[in-house]
């Protein structure tokens, strides 16, 4: 999680080493959550200011340095005012409580995106989280490997699909999906027009979908 800020001259970030997404109304919902606020954590980077103020997967960020969270973006400016090597408090919500962290806004010195806002694939239009032990307590779900669909954009290949929040994704084109990054490998393998043939756990039940980037078609069983 960054933001890019002009110091002396040259580019700075102001980074906690986060990857977020937004609360959606179904999250919201899911969590039993008082109102619909702050960015759900879905990654924490090793080493960095996050993992070492003691935020985990699953918490929700809805407070830093005395100012609400609304959203994602709402974060991001937030860190980006925010001083370089300034220690602040973060108000999180961890398992239906909060709790105060402090925390201290690190810097990245290179240019590489290592952690940013998780937004619905433009292709397809969902949002997938890798399923970690925090992820699959939030959600009910059996599995604790693979990835999770969060969020489904309406009117999208996904949509149109049948595809829904809590869909666990076990395998594209018959392969095996057990992480974020052998999904990406395998959604980036396939071409605009290609389908897809995804297999879909729901609930006890498992089934297929085809579903074509752009203009998509579903089958499900």
């Amino acid at each position: 999680m960054f933001e890019q800020l002009k110091t002396k001259g040259k580019v700075t970030r102001g980074w906690l080493g986060v990857t977020v997404q937004e609360v959606t109304p179904e999250i919201s919902e899911n969590l039993k959550l008082s109102e619909r606020r702050g960015a759900l954590v879905g990654d924490v980077l090793k080493g960095e200011p996050a993992e070492k103020a003691g935020i985990k997967t699953g918490d929700i960020l809805i407070e830093i340095d005395g100012k609400k969270i609304r959203d994602t973006h709402e974060l991001l400016r937030i860190v980006a005012s925010l001083p370089l090597g300034k220690t602040v408090d973060l108000k999180v919500i961890r398992n239906g409580k909060e709790m105060i962290l402090p925390i201290k806004i690190g810097e990245r010195k290179d240019q590489k995106e290592l952690a940013h806002i998780v937004k619905p694939s433009d292709q397809l239009g969902m949002t997938v989280q890798e399923i970690t032990p925090e992820i699959s307590h939030y959600f009910g779900l059996s599995e604790t490997g693979g990835v999770v669909i969060t969020q489904v954009r309406e009117e999208s290949p996904a949509d149109d699909a049948g595809l829904k929040t809590q869909d666990i994704i076990l395998q594209i084109n018959k392969v095996k999906i057990s992480s974020l990054k052998n999904y990406r490998m395998e959604i980036s393998k396939s071409g605009p027009e290609e389908t897809l043939l995804i297999l879909i756990k729901r609930g006890d039940t498992s089934f297929f979908v085809t579903l074509r980037k752009g203009t998509p078609k579903s089958s499900e069983k």
